[in-house]
Parts: structure tokens; sequence; C-alpha cells
């Protein structure tokens, strides 16, 4: 399956932050460590 632009879903950082912290947590991270990871995943994500 090719992705088109179609299939592209739109976030807020602030939203994709706090679930990804959220994740982190869940899965026996730290608060500090989750957030970070999440912060990453973000920024990651905004450069494209």
């Amino acid at each position: 399956m090719r992705f088109n632009k179609k299939m592209a879903v739109k976030i807020k950082a602030e939203k994709l932050r706090k679930f990804a912290t959220q994740l982190g947590q869940k899965i026996g991270l730290s608060e500090k460590d989750a957030y970070t990871l999440s912060d990453s995943i973000v920024f990651a994500n905004l450069r494209g």
C-alpha cells in the first residue's frame, strides 16, 4: 500500500507529546524519561 495525502492525519504537537509521554509511563519509564522520549518523537515528526 502506498501512502498518499488522503491518508494523512494531523495531530497537534502537544497532543502527540502528551500521548507519547503517557504511553512511555505505562511501559515503565519515569515521567522525566517518558517526556524526553516523547519530546524526541515530536521533534523528529515536526522536522519530517
